[in-house]
């Protein structure tokens, strides 16, 4: 067999491992967040509990009416003024906690994408694999990017203690594991798509994977990560491993209901934790 051939001979399946250089890479997402929480990088806070580093709540960052605000409020504009001073919170909320956001999803995130990076490594020639799985990798991180955006900029027309929040968003991700969406969302986690391997659809084939595993992904673990949004930074060693096996498990599991209501019954127990603190 010529070296071309062999060069370009599929792979019947990933090599043991295919996923070790992102393996690595979580880990290194894991010490990174560990130094920054740890260090108090970027720490800030909303009233008596401090939100995440760098998310919500942003130092120097004016979360409340002053003086100024009393004097806008005073004119005929002051509707427009409250209206366009909420909307830049808003926006400086998404853009100041997305470093840290990033961070978060891919150490908590690319955990439970694992599989679908060995399945792309299995079906990608030899020379196309390692950008085969970037490719995956970037779009799936990319949508919950997005996500982050979206939540932690509404998330900064909320004022209630930290606790409470964790409480309610835990509560939340407790009621949607028992639905049917998050039933087809879990379900559409494990499906796969044709990865031709050769042509065009070979070049495209990857990102469109990401797209498809990542949106059902969202669709699936929403309301968990919602609750990482809004934990005090003290707390961020302890939510962030427990809720990461949580959501790496139940995608593992070979009983998906069975881990439905495990999950569940967990979520809801970190809840009535996260208000007993309150």
């Amino acid at each position: 067999m010529s070296a071309i051939a062999a060069r370009a001979r599929p792979a019947p399946r990933a090599r043991t491992r295919a996923t070790a250089p992102f393996e690595l890479l979580i880990l290194a997402g894991w010490i990174a967040l560990a130094v920054w929480v740890l260090t108090g990088t970027g720490s800030g806070g909303r009233g008596g509990g401090a939100a995440m580093p760098g998310m919500i709540s942003m130092p120097g960052m004016v979360m409340g009416a002053g003086p100024g605000a009393a004097r806008a409020g005073a004119g005929p504009a002051a509707g427009a003024g409250r209206a366009a001073g909420a909307g830049s919170t808003a926006v400086q909320a998404a853009i100041g906690g997305l470093p840290m956001w990033s961070l978060m999803a891919l150490a908590m995130m690319l955990p439970v994408a694992l599989p679908a990076l060995a399945y792309v490594a299995a079906h990608s020639y030899r020379w196309r694999r390692r950008r085969a799985m970037v490719q995956f990798a970037s779009v799936y991180l990319s949508l919950w990017v997005a996500f982050g955006a979206l939540a932690l900029g509404l998330l900064s027309f909320v004022h209630l203690r930290a606790e409470i929040e964790v409480a309610a968003a835990l509560g939340i991700a407790a009621a949607w594991e028992l639905t049917a969406p998050k039933r087809r969302a879990l379900r559409d986690c494990h499906r796969s798509i044709p990865l031709p391997v050769a042509g065009r659809g070979a070049s495209i084939g990857p990102a469109r994977f990401g797209l498809v595993n990542g949106y059902a992904c969202v669709r699936a673990c929403w309301p968990t990560m919602l609750a990482m949004a809004v934990v005090p930074a003290g707390q961020m060693l302890f939510w962030m491993p427990v809720l990461t096996v949580l959501m790496t498990g139940e995608k593992l599991a070979r009983r998906p209901k069975r881990a439905a209501w495990i999950v569940a019954a967990a979520l809801a127990l970190g809840a009535l934790i996260a208000a007993t603190l309150s």
